[in-house]
């Protein structure tokens, strides 16, 4: 008895039309790739949020930002809006430069840290158990 032969499952898919084949007789040359076409990319809306923008600088400069936001009681990130927007302004652009601070209900540089209760998780834990542990299987005495 022969066995029947199922047909390939390449033959339930669409195939794509085939391209021309070029004329070996054509004498002109074939394009290496078909440039991209220009497509704008969409404009953000500001309900998208801040984008991030990294700038890296060398190691001295990079303190003397340090201690200049120390010295003003700011972070590093409210220097480089504050430079941005005089870039801008120098420019004759409008300065439109907020960071992420400067959002609707985010911590400001004047907002107060949480409170850590009951303490560190790690501090916890020590005191809790590692401590006492400790001081069973070795004998001493915790101080």
């Amino acid at each position: 008895m022969a066995r029947r032969t199922r047909p390939s499952l390449t033959s339930l898919s669409p195939r794509p039309a085939a391209e021309p084949r070029p004329d070996a007789a054509d004498p002109r040359p074939l394009p290496l790739s078909t440039p991209p076409s220009p497509t704008p990319e969409p404009a953000r809306s500001a309900a998208q949020g801040p984008r991030l923008l990294q700038v890296w600088v060398n190691a001295p400069g990079f303190a003397e930002l340090q201690r200049l936001a120390a010295d003003r009681g700011v972070p590093v990130e409210a220097l480089g809006v504050e430079a941005l927007n005089d870039l801008l302004i120098k420019n004759k652009r409008p300065p439109v430069v907020e960071g992420r601070t400067a959002r609707p209900g985010a911590a400001g540089p004047a907002a107060l840290p949480l409170p850590l209760w009951p303490g560190l998780p790690a501090t916890w834990w020590y005191e809790t158990f590692t401590a006492p542990m400790l001081a069973a299987w070795t004998g001493r005495k915790r101080e």
